[in-house]
């Protein structure tokens, strides 16, 4: 009797802990899942300019100004991202990849007007990503594991202010080509990237 009652109870702790150890498996693939192709937006910046221009020209002067800087592992593609989260609108976005960051210009009719935008994004390793997926103790680890050094941020910031400058110099050559008068640029909105 005394021992078909410790097997039962056995039976309901290997089951209790069965189950926790499912959960905490189930929260890690969700939280994983979360982090997975999860870019960190560092800085943002928009401008809508009182003329109409082409959106693919736009990306084309960009990248050649780009390209014509001569700095080393710059890569280009065209990205369709949704207008919603919910919905088949997509939007067209001139992708820059350097280094472990990634910014995403946009460049668009808006009624009569043309809107153009940048963010900046930090793009996180896969074993950052499942560190951070740990329950608990993930991005404290993660922040500590894989913080970069000021030489890594100088870097994105140099990069950051020459895309910014890219693209202040090419919008006042197409309001002086269309001859409109420069508006006022505003600079970058930066986050608090040790907040991640």
């Amino acid at each position: 009797m005394y021992l078909q009652s410790m097997f039962g109870l056995s039976s309901i702790i290997q089951g209790f802990f069965g189950s926790i150890g499912g959960l905490i498996v189930v929260f890690f693939v969700v939280r994983f899942l979360m982090y997975f192709n999860k870019l960190q937006i560092m800085s943002h910046f928009a401008l809508l300019l009182d003329m109409q221009f082409s959106t693919q020209e736009f990306f084309d002067r960009l990248k050649k100004r780009l390209d014509d800087s001569e700095v080393k592992n710059i890569s280009f593609t065209n990205l369709n991202l949704k207008e919603k989260v919910i919905g088949l609108s997509l939007r067209t976005y001139l992708t820059i990849n350097y280094k472990d960051y990634v910014f995403f210009v946009c460049g668009a009719p808006f009624g009569k007007y043309f809107f153009t935008s940048y963010w900046t994004h930090f793009k996180p390793s896969f074993i950052e990503i499942v560190v951070r997926a740990i329950p608990l103790v993930g991005n404290s680890i993660a922040n500590v594991a894989f913080s970069h050094t000021y030489f890594e941020h100088d870097q994105c910031a140099s990069f950051r202010t020459l895309l910014h400058l890219h693209i202040t110099d090419l919008i006042k050559e197409m309001t002086t080509e269309k001859g409109i008068p420069m508006p006022e640029i505003p600079k970058p909105v930066l986050n608090d990237v040790f907040k991640r």
